[in-house]
């Protein structure tokens, strides 16, 4: 098993790969094999990231990932050995950036469209980065950072808002499968 490490190195935010017995004391640790040869890094903060089922790392955050401009909204998914995932790409214009994600089991992902001073918007990506149109998630008049998608496939988005879709919301609400609030969940 491996851990892919964030590391800000000298203003450039590097993306590595390490052996899960080792750690950054141990240069021996570092796994040769991702992205070898490739100068690698982003030219601005990564915010999050984390390793979807199928071993391929979504990173949200940085203006570009060498030398490829970010997409819109900051939002990439490179493969498993580093190198950058031409399948996918944000096919909408987001109206700020994506301050939220989550990987659904079938490869779709779950976003939040954060804008200042407005409503974040829930959107649903397809696997290649479009618009899923079966998803309407609403928006809330807070901020999102994270989702949590439940075994059924319900949808959980905490948050610091407290109305979604202009229904009163104490920073929490759980979405169906097709994004509508789940008027069932009540805390």
């Amino acid at each position: 098993m491996k851990n892919v490490v964030f590391k800000s190195l000298s203003g450039i935010i590097g993306v590595i790969s390490l052996l899960s017995s080792h750690t950054f004391a141990s240069p021996a640790g570092m796994d040769t094999s991702f992205n070898t040869g490739i100068p690698m890094g982003f030219a601005n903060t990564i915010n999050k990231g984390y390793i979807q089922a199928d071993g391929k790392i979504m990173i949200q955050g940085g203006q570009s990932y060498m030398g490829i401009p970010a997409q819109k909204g900051s939002l990439i998914r490179l493969n498993a050995n580093g190198s950058f995932d031409n399948t996918f790409r944000i096919k909408y214009t987001p109206f700020g950036w994506i301050s939220g994600v989550a990987t659904q089991a079938d490869g779709k992902m779950i976003i939040c469209d954060h804008t200042y001073g407005g409503l974040d918007r829930i959107i649903r990506l397809n696997k290649d980065g479009s618009v899923d149109s079966s998803f309407d998630g609403g928006a809330v008049n807070g901020f999102v950072d994270r989702f949590f998608i439940q075994e059924d496939g319900k949808i959980l988005v905490p948050g610091d808002y407290t109305t979604h879709n202009g229904v009163s919301a104490n920073k929490l609400v759980r979405l169906n499968t097709d994004g509508s609030r789940d008027d069932t969940f009540v805390i």
